[in-house]
């Protein structure tokens, strides 16, 4: 299925793109701390003001996933709504998801909290799959790189504070 879909491209606009090699290395680097990839599911699959189709959201989350590379925690997080539509190309990439109630910020605010809690258990390295600004605070206290689809913005206080900036 991901063989049919490759043929769709997007355009980089506001991503910098920095590698588009998996993060091995960054994550060699400090092989004692634990890396964590956090999802903002309706920040990556909202195009405008439409959501993007399942087809082109598992493509994507594909290959964020794969630049991501490996991690020892994985979760998206988005209302309830939001993973209904994308639950197929969820359960397809192995992604556990957990569910907000629709509202500003909420999503935003529950990985938040899953970052904080997974950095006092020994967490060092984050890689956080969204381009909203509310994730800087990640990157000041972590290293963390942040994943966007390509086109997506990202926010001026992501790209100053993290460590890389990629495009999927």
């Amino acid at each position: 299925m991901l063989a049919k879909l490759k043929g769709s491209t997007m355009s980089v606009t506001a991503v910098r793109v920095v590698t588009r090699e998996p993060l091995q290395r960054l994550h060699d680097e400090d092989a004692a701390g634990r890396v964590a990839v956090l999802v903002d599911l309706e920040n990556v699959v909202r195009v405008r003001s439409d959501l993007m189709p399942a087809e082109d959201a598992l493509q994507m989350l594909g290959r964020a996933l794969k630049l991501a590379g490996p991690a020892d925690f994985r979760i998206a997080i988005a209302p309830a709504g939001i993973l209904r539509r994308y639950a197929g190309p969820l359960v397809t990439l192995a992604l556990p998801c957990e569910s907000v109630p629709a509202g500003r910020d909420s999503a935003d605010l529950a990985l938040l909290a899953h970052a904080e809690h997974l950095a006092s258990v020994g967490y060092r390295r984050f890689v956080v799959v969204s381009g909203d600004h509310f994730f800087h605070e990640i990157c000041r206290r972590h290293p963390t790189t942040i994943i966007a689809r390509h086109g997506q913005p990202v926010a001026r206080l992501l790209r100053q504070t993290a460590l890389a900036v990629l495009a999927a």
